[in-house]
């Protein structure tokens, strides 16, 4: 580099305005992560919340089942098999094939 008349070196306008440029370019990047960053933190908080209800959902249909279920098989042991369509010929007792 050539030297001024104070002693100083010049600098090269071609470097410094390189250098800027990278400069401005390494913050933008930074930024862009940094935004990057934020954005799959938020889209992780929605999938683990949606995931959830989904899970609280499919609970709550499962014991609604195993209500009825239970309601069914309370419904149909008190009734002692007569007029069940799921009772096969023979396997319940009645008062006919006791007598």
């Amino acid at each position: 580099m050539a030297e001024d008349s104070r002693g100083s070196t010049s600098s090269n306008p071609f470097r410094d305005s390189a250098t800027s440029a990278a400069r401005q370019l390494n913050d933008s990047v930074e930024a862009t992560l940094t935004r990057i960053g934020e954005l799959n933190q938020q889209a992780f908080a929605a999938a683990r919340l949606a995931g959830q209800s989904s899970l609280d959902a499919y609970e709550k249909a499962l014991q609604s089942f195993i209500d009825v279920e239970e309601q069914m098989a309370s419904a149909t042991s008190s009734s002692g098999c007569r007029g069940s369509p799921a009772r096969r010929p023979g396997s319940c007792e009645t008062s006919a094939a006791a007598t």
